[in-house]
């Protein structure tokens, strides 16, 4: 096991330390004075937006995370698999489950520190893909899974799958339902999954994952090392190269259940393979500034919102973050509303950047970054933080994001603002109001004229 990367972080003091096992797969290890859990996580860059390329049906990923989960060659019945996951007055239970994204496949195991050995023996044992035993549970396994699927609403009375179909119109990989439609789950064979985890589960697109109170000994060393020799020897397989535009545009989702708008203003980044911690700290005070002066005029001044906030995810897509601006307020209000916002975005924040009550608010957002306060403790840590060696090849430290905050100056805020203020937004609006009358509002406005002045 050869250390890569070793930091302390001192926003959460925890000690960060990346490793490179024999066989290639990387291991961060979070060592967390706070916790006496282990917690473990094997990440598998095999989620439901990787089975098109693999020429599977739409739910495999998902499906194959499901199937893991039950009896294999080790562990040959769910009664055995209950004995040894319980606990007892000898020995702590473990916690074990396995998620799906449309990125990755999640295999997690928690428990008290003197479970761990056990964590990874269970996990160990889902690596053997066992067909022969996943026969005799694929079609209780369908059920279950068309059941999960029962619970959420058709496709065409989803907003959020609508909404990923309007970003993303281009590449169908990133739209839809990681369960899939009951149709697909149909059709998704043995073969299929075993297709899939012979393709994806291999060691290029592996990491684990490992929270403890203690450094690693050199019997877990051993039993990582063991683990790790499972996984089937293969290169890294990354998402394919696409670009996302940041043009203007609108679109309207029509919702009979509201009682108000919902209004978005959607952006792209496209994202670096290096962190950088000054665009980073500038971007995060643009975000708190919205924040600040949209609560402070748009709710408590002129009561048009409850909540008026700032979004960055690097969920929804690959090689690019989502950002924006979200909103909710009444149908009287929309017009009125879509005005104050263009104000608040393309004067007020400006003024308010260069009055003494702005010079007050930056000191303050610098002080919540240079001084920072206990962070709550999670159980996910270590898992969170391996994902970004699959975005940016890296891991984050954010005390290299507090040296930054203390050089930030207010005038880079203010050019950070001015650069994504000229960015054409993507406007997504979900209403239970008439499209034609909506859309008319929504294009009369100074927002709408200026990325599109000959409406």
């Amino acid at each position: 096991m050869k250390l890569l990367k070793e930091f302390l972080n001192e926003f959460n003091n925890n000690r960060y330390k990346l490793y490179e096992l024999k066989n290639g797969i990387k291991l961060l290890h979070v060592q967390n004075p706070a916790t006496v859990d282990s917690d473990f996580c094997a990440i598998f860059r095999a989620g439901a937006a990787f089975e098109s390329k693999a020429n599977v049906p739409n739910g495999t990923a998902h499906f194959l995370e499901h199937m893991l989960l039950n009896p294999n060659e080790e562990f040959k019945t769910k009664e055995q698999i209950d004995t040894y996951e319980m606990g007892n007055r000898e020995k702590p239970g473990i916690y074990m489950n396995a998620y799906t994204s449309k990125k990755n496949i999640y295999i997690t195991g928690s428990s008290n520190r003197l479970g761990l050995e056990r964590i990874l023996t269970r996990v160990s044992s889902m690596f053997d893909f066992s067909k022969d035993m996943m026969e005799k549970q694929i079609e209780k396994e369908r059920g279950i899974i068309i059941a999960e699927r029962s619970r959420k609403t058709k496709k065409e009375k989803n907003a959020y799958l609508q909404s990923l179909e309007y970003l993303f119109k281009d590449i169908p990989e990133l739209q839809g339902e990681v369960v899939g439609e009951v149709e697909d789950i149909m059709k998704i064979s043995i073969d299929d999954l075993e297709k899939y985890f012979n393709q994806r589960f291999v060691t290029g697109n592996t990491i684990f994952s490992l929270q403890t109170e203690d450094e690693i000994s050199k019997e877990l060393e051993d039993q990582l090392e063991k683990l790790a020799i499972k996984v089937k020897k293969g290169t890294e397989d990354r998402f394919r190269e696409y670009e996302l535009e940041n043009e203007f545009g609108i679109d309207i989702y029509s919702d009979d259940r509201a009682t108000g708008t919902f209004i978005s203003l959607i952006y792209f980044r496209k994202e670096s393979k290096e962190i950088d911690y000054k665009s980073e700290i500038t971007q995060k005070a643009v975000h708190s500034l919205i924040d600040w002066i949209g609560f402070n005029i748009l709710r408590e001044q002129k009561s048009l919102v409850y909540d008026f906030s700032t979004f960055k995810n690097f969920s929804s897509s690959f090689h690019y973050s989502t950002y924006g601006i979200k909103f909710t307020t009444s149908n009287e209000n929309i017009s009125k509303m879509l005005e104050e916002v263009y104000t608040l975005l393309y004067k007020e924040s400006f003024k308010f950047l260069d009055s003494e009550k702005g010079r007050e608010w930056f000191d303050d957002f610098l002080s919540s970054h240079i001084y920072p306060r206990t962070t709550r403790f999670s159980n996910d840590t270590a898992e969170k933080s391996a994902l970004n060696l699959f975005e940016y090849d890296d891991l984050f430290d954010d005390t290299l994001m507090i040296e930054e905050a203390k050089n930030l100056k207010m005038n880079e805020v203010m050019d950070s603002l001015k650069e994504i203020l000229e960015i054409p937004p993507h406007i997504w609006i979900e209403s239970d109001q008439e499209k034609k009358v909506l859309e008319k509002i929504v294009r009369d406005s100074t927002l709408t004229k200026k990325f599109s002045p000959m409406v």
